[in-house]
């Protein structure tokens, strides 16, 4: 693939990686054989990573028997999509789905929060899970489990190998992803980023090779399931992958279009005006939302997580404004120095100006982040200390309940809550510092200095 999304499609060289436009850009170095010591080493690494994905993949198993659905986007998706199977309106209240489709060892007593809470995922995403309704529960949850394991594993398998890596660093990354905690939240969760990112991955690989249809559908796809892969469309105007963005619209729009005429019309009008919306109203200020533009109406409006705080919607409004120009603002200035790739570089700033951002949202900079340390790695450079420390925010973040109700000072929501949101800014700040290239180039001069 070429190193950075830019535009200039001739740039692309025969191994298919994505290369600056700059005429003083030079390739980086490739990376020396592995010596048998070495690669028996990567085999160890390789078996141990295989073991750590088989026991995440157990406690997640060990988990679906226990888990509640007011914590689980499996459990409503799966009595959604068996409503709209039995021809009731998936769009209905949760709370009386799951007591009809889910035995009490399901935990239905615990389908807490507000009462009249919605399914807040789109038509063609219940339709994705629909072939799973008919299925026992259980059984159901976890073939779920096993197909977005398979997923991010994929997702990250192809991104080393696409990327330069050997056929065991890549296996090393792929089984590896499954232990990072974004990927291991989302499997307890039973959630779908895992399947995005797979999606925005392929089309990433596709637009290196010159397909920008097959790319763009990808991204619609994407689209079509969650609704943020839409911001992608950034850095392919700027690099002039203009294919590809009316293939993501377009696939985004039909596919859209042909879930909601399945579901039913009156079924996806009750999904528009009252299950969407109520969602995002309900969830804005939830401590765990890591959106920018969520700050300003958890600080400055009523809600259930902030019942007597101050109600200034109108000053909440305009500050969200101020904050959706900023992150569009990085997104189309963006340089890509650490990652050298444009279309990673803007998911950071996709994240954070989506209105909902949840923590297992960020396996979308997982890509980003592995870039990052193989372009230092094979310049033998290292990285600066705001790369490290945004993963560690990223990576080293538990999750701290926070049922409706709860009151939480300003510290809590400052320095406790919102630090994996500082680390997807900080990682976002980083495509702006010194590139692997450039300190490569300092330590070359500095080595010289000194042996003269």
């Amino acid at each position: 693939m070429c190193a950075a999304l830019n535009g200039d499609k001739s740039s692309c060289s025969n191994d298919n990686h994505w290369v600056e436009t700059d005429p003083t850009f030079q390739p980086p170095p490739q990376v020396a054989q592995v010596s048998p010591v070495r690669r028996r080493g990567l085999e160890v690494v390789v078996l141990l990573l295989l073991l750590l994905a088989f026991r995440t993949l157990a406690m997640s198993w060990a988990d679906a028997k226990d888990q509640h659905p007011s914590t689980d986007d499996f459990t409503a998706d799966y009595v959604s999509a068996r409503a709209f199977d039995h021809g009731a309106n998936a769009y209905g209240e949760l709370l009386p789905l799951a007591r009809r489709y889910l035995d009490s060892r399901q935990g239905v007593s615990s389908f807490i929060g507000d009462v009249n809470r919605r399914n807040p995922h789109p038509p063609a995403y219940l339709l994705m899970v629909a072939p799973l309704a008919e299925l026992p529960y259980a059984f159901a949850r976890n073939i779920w489990l096993i197909l977005m394991a398979i997923s991010v594993a994929s997702a990250m398998g192809i991104v080393a190998i696409t990327s330069g890596a050997s056929r065991m660093t890549a296996a090393a990354v792929a089984l590896g992803s499954l232990a990072l905690p974004p990927v291991v939240f989302d499997l307890k969760l039973g959630g779908a980023d895992v399947l995005v990112l797979l999606a925005v991955v392929i089309a990433w690989q596709q637009i290196g090779k010159g397909r920008e249809v097959f790319a763009g559908v990808a991204l619609g796809a994407a689209s079509a399931l969650k609704l943020y892969p839409l911001f992608l469309v950034i850095p392919l105007l700027r690099r002039r992958n203009v294919k590809a963005v009316f293939a993501q619209v377009s696939t985004t729009a039909i596919v859209t279009a042909v879930a909601g005429l399945a579901l039913g019309f009156s079924t996806t009008v009750h999904f528009l005006s009252k299950a969407m919306p109520a969602n995002t109203r309900y969830w804005l200020t939830d401590p765990h939302n890591f959106a920018l533009v969520a700050v300003p109406f958890r600080w400055l409006t009523r809600s259930n997580w902030n019942i007597g705080s101050v109600d200034a919607p109108l000053l909440a409004n305009t500050l969200a404004v101020g904050l959706v120009i900023l992150c569009l603002a990085a997104a189309l200035a963006t340089p890509a120095r650490q990652s050298e790739d444009l279309l990673w570089a803007t998911t950071p700033w996709m994240l954070l100006i989506s209105p909902l951002f949840w923590y297992q949202y960020t396996v979308l900079v997982l890509p980003l982040i592995y870039l990052i340390l193989r372009n230092h790695f094979i310049r033998r450079s290292v990285p600066q200390w705001p790369v490290a420390l945004a993963i560690g925010l990223l990576l080293m973040w538990t999750l701290e309940s926070s049922p409706p109700g709860t009151h939480h000072s300003v510290l809590d929501l400052a320095l406790v809550f919102a630090l994996p949101a500082y680390g997807v800014i900080i990682l976002g700040l980083s495509e702006w510092g010194r590139s692997p290239k450039d300190l490569q180039a300092m330590s070359e001069l500095a080595a010289e200095a000194s042996a003269s």
